[in-house]
């Protein structure tokens, strides 16, 4: 997959995805709340490249594994960044690591991810379903609840999340770095509801739905 292959995708096109991708998340119980395409404010959708249980798991820049893309369209604008999706092995969970399901949650609305000058998409509104394996990858268990599963920023080239969908950085870490920005300004500044919903799909499902990335 490629962020040039994900950007030539329409609005149209992603609200296509997103209606099929509800259609599968409602009849895998894969979704939370009452989730829809927001015609008139911002759209958020991650797409995994790996399998579920895969990991973060940093060369020595770290940079190699931002493999994953999240896209937020808000009428005719989109912005597409690489992010990723994946836990790295950062505090092993006695329960296991926690990985965000593929479905549709309505769970989310904006605020701040660990201070709040890290403008972020919070849980806070719902809970999430996550697969919990050991650090081999191994599944455990299977859990919902109030997890802390955000999308934000990155901190740290080699362990950005124990969790979360993270946003690679474009060049600097912190809050000056210009892909935070963007996603920032977009986030915060959209109309509309502050509850928004955000769709995860694997590449291969995108695929199944006709759109080839």
């Amino acid at each position: 997959m490629t962020l040039e292959r994900i950007s030539a995708l329409s609005p149209a096109d992603w609200y296509d995805a997103f209606t099929k991708h509800l259609y599968w998340s409602q009849n895998n119980n894969r979704i939370s709340g009452n989730p829809a395409w927001d015609a008139e404010g911002l759209n958020v959708i991650g797409i995994r490249c790996n399998p579920l249980e895969d990991f973060f798991m940093p060369t020595r820049t770290g940079k190699e594994e931002w493999n994953d893309a999240l896209v937020l369209i808000e009428g005719t604008r989109i912005e597409v960044f690489a992010c990723t999706t994946d836990p790295a092995v950062v505090r092993v969970n006695p329960i296991g690591i926690a990985h965000l399901n593929e479905g549709c949650w309505d769970s989310y609305v904006r605020g701040n991810h660990r201070s709040a000058w890290r403008k972020a998409l919070v849980q806070r509104k719902g809970p999430v379903r996550v697969t919990r394996t050991d650090s081999r990858g191994n599944v455990k268990m299977h859990e919902w609840g109030y997890f802390g599963i955000n999308v934000h920023n990155a901190m740290s080239w080699r362990k950005p999340s124990a969790g979360c969908t993270v946003i690679k950085p474009d060049r600097i870490m912190g809050l000056k770095d210009k892909a935070y920005i963007r996603f920032r300004d977009m986030l915060m500044n959209a109309p509309s509801r502050n509850s928004r919903t955000y769709a995860l799909m694997n590449r291969t499902q995108l695929r199944g739905y006709g759109y080839d990335v």
